[in-house]
């Protein structure tokens, strides 16, 4: 996708605010967009846009592909590399492609106060991407710095199966060890089941020990686990194989959409949303395999995922 964006939102869980680019560079405020394997940035400076009006309604696709082939061919190389033991945990991607025109300032998913709503579109609206993610990286207030590792998804009670917490683990293990690695030390953890629509998902908060932190130095935990496999190193030379990670065009999915201010951050991983680009629309879901995992299973949980996104902003089939 282009990045030549003009309008941004972000949610703060109270109050949906709309920003534009700002005409000087000396804006205190930016919003910062990392792809997926932190790769490419781009950074915009913005300010508070009070003048958005918006009207929520229902908006109509055209269904034109389920990509469940490259879904299946990907999960069962991921599998392979997990019984040969060349990674520990991958992650497999479907996409629902639609033909038609999106406007994010019709969504319902504006009206949405839960959770993390995010989006960024041009000024004429032909290319953007609007979502309502479950999961941050991290966040910063002050000094005080969580950083979050949230997988497994399933119903309350599924979550306590051991291949969920062998999942959660995995991720948060994970970002202990890298955080120790560049000696930032984790104070406390508390894991807790989380509700997002019809799923739940095991989520973990890492306070970190009040240090000297720059936010962006945080960016090397990018993507966890949860996002791009495990170990990461052995997952980027494995990756080039998978169909999915050869997709530029999806490069921005599972990225971070970073909203900084002075001695404040957030940042939010950019999953559950849609992205639409010269009347083509996107929607992706991703899912985490380990040794434990069946093929039908995660493919009915890529499908789930997708239509509780269609749902959440309102998407219907024509």
């Amino acid at each position: 996708m282009r990045l030549n964006l003009d309008k941004f939102l972000i949610s703060n869980q109270e109050s949906t605010n709309f920003f534009e680019v700002s005409s000087s560079e000396i804006s205190n405020e930016s919003i910062s967009i990392f792809d997926r394997w932190n790769k490419s940035s781009s950074k915009y400076f913005i300010s508070k846009n009070e003048s958005i009006n918006i009207s929520p309604k229902t908006q109509y696709l055209k269904l034109i592909k389920k990509h469940d082939d490259r879904f299946r061919k990907d999960f069962n190389l991921v599998s392979e590399a997990l019984l040969s033991k060349k990674i520990e945990k991958g992650v497999v991607y479907n996409t629902f492609e639609f033909e038609g025109e999106f406007n994010p300032l019709l969504s319902r998913v504006l009206n949405e106060k839960k959770h993390y709503l995010y989006g960024a579109w041009s000024d004429d609206l032909s290319h953007g991407f609007l979502g309502l993610s479950p999961e941050l990286l991290w966040h910063q207030q002050k000094e005080q710095f969580e950083v979050y590792s949230l997988a497994a998804t399933g119903s309350f009670d599924e979550l306590n199966h051991p291949k969920y917490l062998e999942e959660q683990g995995i991720v948060t293990n994970a970002l202990i060890h890298q955080l120790s690695e560049k000696n930032i030390q984790v104070e406390e953890i508390k894991t807790e089941k989380i509700k997002f629509k019809d799923f739940y998902h095991l989520k973990s908060t890492l306070s970190l020990k009040k240090q000297e932190i720059n936010s962006e130095e945080l960016l090397f935990l990018q993507p966890t686990p949860a996002i791009g496999g495990h170990p990461k190193f052995e997952y980027q030379k494995f990756k080039s194989i998978l169909e999915f990670e050869n997709k530029d065009e999806f490069h921005l999915y599972g990225g971070v959409f970073m909203h900084d201010l002075k001695d404040y951050s957030r940042a939010i991983i950019m999953i559950r949303n849609l992205s639409w680009e010269n009347g083509k629309v996107y929607i992706h879901a991703g899912c985490g395999v380990t040794t434990s995992s069946n093929l039908n299973d995660e493919l009915d949980e890529s499908h789930s995922k997708i239509s509780s996104v269609m749902e959440l902003l309102g998407i219907e089939l024509n």
